[in-house]
């Protein structure tokens, strides 16, 4: 019995750094306006394309930044404001992206 605890614990191990370095890929990017102002408060969704499922979302920080966590794959990246239009691209992440 405390062999099999041994083994099962490992396995445990195993599993959750498999998962975790799976997440490793992110988008990181800053919002500015035309005038080059930073957008504080801007919201960033992250929709899975073609199931067009909601995979992320953020709210921008003082300084317009923002940091997602995805996986790899094909993406719309949706940026809303107040007092802005909405801004939508289509985006392929296959590692660390910086928009």
């Amino acid at each position: 019995m405390n062999n099999f605890l041994k083994k099962y614990l490992l396995f445990c191990i195993c599993i959750g750094f498999v998962m975790s370095a799976k997440a490793q890929n992110y988008i990181n990017g800053r919002i500015l306006d035309i005038q080059k102002q930073e957008l504080d408060a801007a919201v960033v969704m992250l929709v899975s394309l073609p199931e067009n499922v909601l995979i992320e979302t953020t709210v921008t920080d003082s300084t317009g930044r923002f940091h997602l966590p995805v996986h790899k794959g094909e993406f719309l990246l949706c940026i809303r404001t107040l007092g802005y239009k909405e801004i939508k691209k289509n985006i392929t992440i296959s590692g660390p992206t910086t928009i």
